[in-house]
């Protein structure tokens, strides 16, 4: 048996000191913040904000995370997650926090 699991991916690199629109994005309900350890990089904290997004398209809610973190370099990296769960959100997120190296 096969599935497809339609997820959206957004990431994003700001200057030095400038801040994110966090705005680009509307959360339907903010349900919930944390922080994240980026494993792969000495110590990066990224900060994890959960939640619901209605898709403009087709009225669905889905589930959303906003992930954002300074890099070494004094960048700020954003990443935004959409997708039909929480638990695939959840999955997505792990891999990144384990895997993610700094270039």
């Amino acid at each position: 048996m096969q599935s497809q699991q339609n997820v959206m991916i957004l990431t994003s690199t700001q200057g030095q000191g400038f801040g994110v629109d966090f705005a680009s994005f509307s959360f339907k309900k903010i349900t919930g913040q944390s922080d994240v350890s980026l494993d792969q990089v000495d110590n990066v904290q990224a900060s994890r904000i959960d939640g619901t997004y209605q898709d403009t398209t087709s009225d669905s809610i889905k589930a959303m995370t906003y992930l954002e973190w300074h890099m070494p370099d004094g960048h700020i990296r954003v990443v935004y997650l959409i997708a039909p769960s929480r638990s695939l959100l959840n999955l997505i997120v792990k891999t990144l926090s384990e895997s993610f190296r700094a270039t």
